[in-house]
């Protein structure tokens, strides 16, 4: 049943997506691809359509870290902060951070400061964290902050307050799990995690109705449905299928389709291109109708027996991947409510930092057998001697040394940042047993230039002794150059 997308929330066909959800208090809306650009538009103008008519007050972003969205919900909640210092920990930790994310931001703000502070919606990340920022979130708790909100009473402040810092606890008792994720590749651990936060959220808040937003497709199913030979899609119980066995009555999916176009997987990876099949939907239904934009009932289609077996494909696209592909999707009229296609798609603008631009230097890099001896150690030991760096006047300087860790899939498993003294600086951190990649930079905010007299990494000392601070569109430059590999491949001066 094609729709104008460009007018969806006007038209006779939007309110085909209401009557599927009518009733519910949970919402799903899948991402068939992540940097979807046009996913990413529709998954907010719902939310904006329910939690402004319909009483939801809870977006959750299905796969954004939980600890990353602290200071957004505070800034959605309570007007703390600026945009940028909202974001910025999901930029610099994720980099999913889009126009659209800004602009829902930016919409429940608003939206926000018209209501009662009982009545607010909350925008917060539900995927487990890495256990750093795990670490670092119980420091949130003994950090509160002034509201800027004079038209609420004291405790009605507090009360809400209260109830943040209980979330925060929420979050930080996960470190466990952020273990056996990211340490252990535990899979299974990471859909148990993010059903629990939505789960926290149902019942600590009052009278909540949850749409949930960039998660995949295969996140949210009701039932087992996409089929892929990835480790981590055999056998695992899904966030969906947590919810929907447990608010059978009240959970409602509707997933997406594409039939061609492209998608961004990240930095430092290609723009991808979506594959077609004979026996993918979205290639089966761009034959079928010249719309842009379609909404298939998938109710009707059980009815009428349609979509059976595991004779079709849906289109496919991660974080992990190199390339988009096909799956093989069992019972997809059992597994969606709804299927929203979309004939052409273009990749999202991910954006990394909010912030000015700042100067750095990426100074050594560590091969794959020191890596491999480091790992095995399970200790990374960074020693910096006879350290100096100039500092521009009238403005606050700040050095600190930042290290990566990351799995095989180019996972990220751990980030440190550590502040660099003069004289020396030394660091010691835990390495996870999945480490393949380790990178390490010196970071400046502000900066004119550094000199490093001696890097010592585990008992080796490192060559080249010096290194000038460069301008980020420089460094960029250089890479692009030599055709080093963003983030993980560095350049020593």
């Amino acid at each position: 049943m094609p729709f104008n997308y460009e007018q969806l929330t006007d038209t006779a066909e939007f309110r085909i997506v209401r009557k599927l959800i009518a009733g519910k208090s949970i919402v799903a809306v899948g991402e068939v691809t992540h940097g979807t650009r046009q996913v990413d538009q529709l998954q907010a103008k719902i939310a904006r359509d329910l939690c402004g008519n319909h009483g939801f007050r809870v977006i959750v972003l299905g796969e954004i870290y939980t600890a990353t969205t602290i200071a957004l919900n505070r800034y959605v909640l309570f007007n703390e902060g600026t945009l940028a210092d909202a974001l910025e920990p999901i930029a610099t930790n994720q980099g999913v951070v889009t126009a659209e994310l800004i602009e829902l931001t930016k919409w429940v703000n608003k939206e926000n400061q018209r209501r009662s502070l009982a009545n607010r919606i909350w925008l917060v990340g539900t995927e487990v964290a890495p256990p750093k920022l795990l670490e670092d979130v119980a420091m949130h708790l003994k950090k509160p902050s002034k509201a800027n909100d004079n038209q609420i009473t004291a405790d009605t402040n507090s009360l809400s307050r209260a109830l943040i810092d209980q979330w925060v606890q929420q979050l930080a008792e996960q470190h466990s799990f952020a273990i056996d994720i990211f340490q252990n590749n535990k899979e299974a651990l990471r859909e148990v995690g993010i059903f629990q936060n939505i789960q926290w959220l149902k019942k600590n808040l009052q009278n909540p109705k949850v749409i949930i937003i960039d998660a995949h497709n295969g996140h949210v199913e009701k039932q087992p449905c996409y089929y892929s030979d990835m480790p981590s899609f055999i056998a695992i119980k899904r966030v969906g299928h947590f919810l929907y066995e447990t608010y059978p009555d009240q959970y409602v999916v509707i997933g997406t389709e594409l039939q061609r176009g492209y998608f961004d997987r990240g930095e430092g990876g290609p723009v991808n291109r979506v594959p077609e099949h004979k026996r993918k939907l979205g290639t089966i239904l761009g034959k079928l109708t010249n719309s842009p934009y379609g909404l298939l009932e998938l109710r009707k289609c059980k009815e009428n027996n349609l979509l059976p077996g595991n004779n079709y494909r849906m289109s496919f696209g991660t974080s992990n991947q190199t390339v988009g592909s096909v799956a093989k999707c069992n019972k997809i009229a059992d597994a969606f409510d709804g299927l929203i296609f979309i004939r052409e798609s273009v990749p999202d603008t991910l954006i990394y930092s909010l912030f000015p631009a700042q100067a750095f230097s990426v100074y050594f890099n560590l091969n794959k057998r020191t890596v491999r001896a480091i790992v095995a150690a399970q200790q990374l030991k960074v020693k910096l001697l006879n350290t100096h760096f100039e500092l521009t006047p009238d403005k606050e300087s700040k050095y600190y040394i930042r290290v990566y860790m990351h799995d095989i899939a180019k996972k990220m498993l751990r980030k440190v940042d550590t502040p660099l003294t003069t004289d020396s600086t030394a660091l010691c951190l835990n390495v996870p047993a999945s480490t393949v990649y380790i990178s390490m930079h010196i970071v400046g905010n502000f900066s004119q230039g550094c000199r490093v007299g001696e890097a010592v990494v585990n008992n080796h000392t490192m060559k080249s002794a010096e290194w000038l601070l460069i301008d980020v569109q420089k460094h960029y430059k250089l890479i692009t150059n030599t055709k080093v590999k963003a983030g993980f491949e560095v350049i020593t001066r």
